[in-house]
Parts: C-alpha cells; structure tokens; sequence
C-alpha cells in the first residue's frame, strides 16, 4: 500500500507453458538421466600431461 491505497496485487506465478524447450528437462523426461536433488559425487579432477595446474585453477586464478 502507499498511503493505506492498495498499489499492487500479489498474485500466483501461472504455470509453465506444456512445450518443453529445455534440451536438460527433455533428457530428464525420455529417462535418459536423473537427478535425486542431491550435490552430485564426482571423481576428483585429473590433470592432463604436461599441465602443472588444473583447469579449474586456472580460472579460479583468473577471476582474482
């Protein structure tokens, strides 16, 4: 309200249209992945021959 006059209505979000554009969310649905909504356990990362560092060090590093 501004100055006890309504300015605005909060209203429910209308649900996502049916054609799915999501190349991830159509993965899901044909079954071909899944996710249990946890933090995925990955493997640790491997260093490529002749690299010191880790991509990921990298652009940690770049970012400052």
């Amino acid at each position: 309200t501004s100055y006890r006059k309504p300015i605005a209505r909060i209203t429910a979000v209308k649900p996502a249209d049916s054609g799915i554009t999501s190349p991830l969310q159509k993965a899901i649905d044909a079954g071909l992945i899944s996710w249990n909504g946890e933090k995925p356990n990955l493997p640790p990362p491997v260093k490529l021959r002749g690299q010191v560092k880790l991509l990921s060090e990298i652009v940690i590093e770049d970012r400052g």
